[in-house]
């Protein structure tokens, strides 16, 4: 209905769901998980938050129409979609507000370069297989590139490096960091047993 300004976390496997009209009047989504069946979604541009695993294994979903602005969308927003997917084949990255906000890496993979953004969302390419080198300018997010099973090389060479950034990289053999970096928290390799 039109005046609704927040729909949180209740709507969810819904198998039957194939469409919704959300009101412009909407500032915060969230709880689209897992409506295999939704097909479209027009999200309104007063939308400001995106809330976690909002359309996450909506598999069926292939259209989502927005100003692609936000303050906060998570990484895992729109995971496991048709969307995703098919956005990924054009772009590599979900980056909004004009690319100054990263939110999940969606390209083909192979070595991959972190452009510069002023905020990069957690875990932005985390659990991505398809990456196999890492180079960045600017650093790199918390739980970024954790778990990329295939992750062998990475370069940094500017920038903060961020809580459990690399960690569960099984494959990485090699890791360079920034010559003037102050901190390194101690779960950025956890359980990365192949690095030398």
């Amino acid at each position: 209905p039109e005046g609704l300004r927040v729909i949180n976390d209740s709507v969810y496997n819904l198998d039957r769901l194939t469409s919704i009209s959300l009101p412009d009047s909407l500032v915060e989504l969230t709880g689209f998980t897992n409506c295999p069946k939704l097909r479209a979604v027009t999200i309104p541009d007063n939308v400001d938050k995106i809330g976690n695993a909002t359309f996450l294994s909506c598999t069926g979903l292939r259209t989502i129409t927005w100003d692609m602005t936000a303050s906060e969308c998570p990484a895992n927003f729109a995971k496991y979609t048709a969307w995703e997917e098919t956005y990924g084949e054009d772009h590599e990255w979900l980056a909004l507000n004009d690319g100054t906000y990263l939110v999940r890496y969606v390209g083909q993979g192979g070595d991959i370069t972190v452009p510069k953004a002023d905020k990069v969302e957690a875990g932005a390419a985390m659990e991505n297989p398809r990456i196999t080198g890492v180079t960045s300018e600017y650093g790199v997010a918390d739980y970024m590139f954790a778990r990329c099973e295939n992750l062998e090389t990475v370069s940094i060479t500017a920038g903060e490096v961020g809580e459990d950034a690399f960690s569960e990289c099984s494959s990485l053999r090699s890791a360079e960091l920034p010559s003037d970096l102050t901190v390194i928290p101690t779960s950025v390799f956890s359980n990365c047993m192949a690095l030398t």
